[in-house]
């Protein structure tokens, strides 16, 4: 029954029942009370200048990357023998 809806309601009525019918609310608040407020948008420095994530490719580049991409490194996908 794991991983079913039907385990899951049981669990959480078991789970009420042992713990008291706010327990989702109390495990709710504790998680909100020790975040710190993070993520990937929470005001970095480098978010506000507009770097994070940025992958811009250097001025005169000639577009090709060293080491990039899977195409005949023999990493990533499936060989024509697996195929």
């Amino acid at each position: 029954m794991a991983g079913t809806k039907e385990g899951g309601e049981k669990a959480a009525e078991t789970n009420k029942e042992r713990h008291g019918e706010d327990f989702y609310e109390k495990i709710g608040s504790q998680g909100g009370a020790q975040s710190q407020g993070g993520g990937r948008s929470s005001g970095s420095a480098a978010a506000e200048k507009g770097e994070a994530g940025s992958r811009k490719k250097d001025e005169g580049s000639s577009g090709s990357q060293q080491g990039g991409g899977n195409a005949g490194s023999g990493r990533g996908g499936r060989s024509e023998e697996q195929k």
